[in-house]
C-alpha cells in the first residue's frame, strides 16, 4: 500500500509538473514547478522506476534492431522517467551494430548518437502528424572492411546508382554506361577497383576489364570524389588519357545531396582508409514534417 501511495504521488507531481502556467489561477513561485519535476524525477529514480523503464526500453529497441538487421546489437535508450516515456520525451539513444545488413546491404560497424533530447508525438491530435517535433541532430560513425563494400555493391540497391554514367559522344547522342561486378582493394590511402564497364544491358564480353585505383576525398562535407586516378585495361591503348576521362565520368563518387528529402539529410565530417578498411563520421539532420507543412503555408 506504502508503494502505491508513492507512486501515485510521484505520478501526480510529475502531472503537474507538466501543466503550463496558464493553468493556475494564481501564478506559482518561480521555480515552483521545475522543483515538483526535480522531486518526481528524484522519487522515481530512487524506486527503480526509471531505470526499469530504461531498461525496458533499451531491450525493446535491441529486440527490433535484432530482428529487422541481424549481427550483433548493442541499445541504450534513455528517458529521464516513466511519465516523460507517456509525452514522448527521451534523453538519449545510442546505438552499436556490427556485421548487421539492410536490404542485403552490409552495414559494417556503424554507431548512432542522438546530439539532443528527442520529442515524439504518438498519436495524431488536431491535424498535427505523429512522429519527431524538434529538429534533431544524430551522429554516426563506423567502418567497413573490403569484402563488405565489394558485397555492398554488388546489391541491387547500390548496383542500380552505377548504371547511370552518362557519356555524350558526338553522332550517337548520350549513352548510359553501367559498372558491373565490382571488387574493391583498400591500401595505401588508396582504393583499387576492378571491374568491367559496359553498355547499360549489354553483356560482359562486349565491355572493358578495367582495373582503377585512386584517392578518394571528401569535399563540402557531401561529395566523395577520385583524385590521382589511374587506370590499366589491356582493351585500352593510351590508359593516361582514359584515367582522366574516367575520373570526369565517375566524379563525384557519391553526392550525399542527391539523398537529401524534406525530412533529412546526411553530412560527414571525416572519411579515412587504413589499412583495409574505410571509417567516415558525420552527421544526420531530421526534420519534423510538421514543420515543413508550416513553411509551405508560409
Amino acid at each position: 500500500m506504502k508503494r502505491q501511495v508513492i507512486v501515485l504521488a510521484i505520478l501526480i507531481c510529475e502531472v503537474i509538473s507538466q501543466f503550463p502556467r496558464e493553468a493556475f489561477a494564481i501564478e506559482p513561485a518561480q521555480n515552483d514547478i521545475s522543483s515538483l519535476r526535480k522531486i518526481s524525477l528524484s522519487a522515481q529514480k530512487f524506486t527503480g522506476i526509471t531505470p526499469a523503464t530504461n531498461i525496458l526500453l533499451s531491450l525493446s529497441t535491441y529486440l527490433i534492431l535484432k530482428a529487422k538487421l541481424g549481427g550483433s546489437v548493442r541499445a541504450s535508450v534513455k528517458t529521464e522517467c516513466l511519465t516523460d516515456l507517456f509525452c514522448g520525451r527521451f534523453a538519449k539513444v545510442d546505438i552499436r551494430l556490427k556485421n548487421s545488413t539492410y536490404n542485403n546491404i552490409p552495414l559494417g560497424n556503424l554507431g548512432v548518437i542522438t546530439q539532443g533530447p528527442i520529442k515524439l508525438r504518438y498519436f495524431k491530435h488536431k491535424g498535427q502528424r505523429t512522429g519527431l517535433l524538434t529538429p534533431l541532430v544524430v551522429a554516426v560513425s563506423g567502418e567497413a572492411d573490403e569484402r563488405q563494400i565489394s558485397k555492398a555493391l554488388l546489391s541491387d540497391a547500390i548496383a542500380s546508382k552505377l548504371r547511370f554514367l552518362k557519356l555524350d559522344l558526338p553522332g550517337l547522342g548520350t549513352q548510359h554506361l553501367q559498372i558491373i561486378e565490382p571488387k574493391v582493394k583498400l591500401a595505401n590511402n588508396k582504393i583499387y577497383i576492378d571491374c568491367w564497364l559496359v553498355t547499360v544491358g549489354a553483356a560482359k564480353d562486349t565491355g572493358i576489364k578495367l582495373n582503377i585505383s585512386a584517392t578518394p576525398q571528401l569535399i563540402k562535407e557531401r561529395f566523395i570524389v577520385l583524385k590521382d586516378t589511374s587506370v590499366f585495361s589491356d582493351d585500352i591503348i593510351e590508359p593516361t588519357q582514359f584515367a582522366k576521362f574516367a575520373e570526369d565520368l565517375l566524379n563525384p563518387l557519391i553526392d550525399l545531396g542527391k539523398m537529401d528529402k524534406a525530412t533529412h539529410a546526411i553530412r560527414l565530417t571525416n572519411v579515412d582508409i587504413d589499412e583495409s578498411k574505410v571509417s567516415f563520421k558525420g552527421n544526420i539532420l531530421l526534420v519534423p514534417k510538421q514543420s515543413i507543412q508550416i513553411a509551405g503555408k508560409n
